[in-house]
């Protein structure tokens, strides 16, 4: 079984399935179905305010923190080189704050998800919540123990680069968060983002008309 078929039965998988269900269930009642606050709360995490996905965004600034911090921290081992270190640590700083504003924008996007792609969400949630925690970890040991700082930084990036690519399948594959607005005769794009709706979970645009 290879590993596209793998994903798509974990979709599909019951268990998962009605979990992520009931999550989003008592998600939707804070924000959704609680009144004009929640719903703009909400739409501002979509990044309705900022004319694109906020999501992706945020995502960046995680992978690049902790990408420049895998790098940094094999060359200090390499080089024996402590300033090389502090570059790591202050890398991992910016990927852990990235992280969390990710993980709140992707959990606003994750509520109006449907069927296979919210189970594949939930997933992908729990993959980069488990890597954040490895590199938290690896932070909290950087001055206490170096072989520890720097296995757990290696290890937080395969468990993260894993939680990418979940998070690719759902945007590729299951189309969560594309904007599918057609484009009018013009050839010009939607004009404005509007973020997505239960019904729909791919983002709503108008049109220049």
């Amino acid at each position: 079984m290879g590993l596209a078929s793998f994903i798509t039965r974990l979709g599909k998988h019951r268990r998962l399935w009605a979990t992520a269900k009931n999550l989003q269930r008592s998600l939707r009642e804070i924000t959704i179905d609680g009144g004009r606050p929640g719903r703009k709360t909400k739409a501002a995490l979509n990044g309705t305010w900022f004319g694109h996905p906020l999501h992706p965004v945020m995502t960046d600034i995680a992978v690049g923190g902790y990408t420049a911090a895998w790098f940094l921290d094999i060359l200090a081992e390499l080089t024996d080189n402590d300033r090389l270190r502090t570059s790591a640590d202050d890398a991992i700083a910016v990927g852990l704050l990235g992280s969390a504003v990710s993980a709140i924008t992707g959990i606003a996007d994750w509520s109006d998800t449907q069927d296979d792609a919210r189970t594949i969400g939930l997933i992908h949630a729990a993959t980069n919540i488990t890597g954040t925690s490895i590199y938290l970890a690896s932070y909290l040991n950087r001055h206490t123990n170096r072989s520890a700082r720097f296995w757990l930084s290696m290890l937080g990036t395969v468990v993260l680069t894993g939680g990418a690519y979940l998070g690719g399948w759902m945007i590729y594959r299951q189309g969560v968060g594309v904007d599918t607005a057609p484009i009018n005769a013009l050839g010009r794009a939607p004009s404005r983002f509007r973020g997505s709706r239960p019904d729909n979970p791919r983002p709503l645009s108008e049109e220049r008309h």
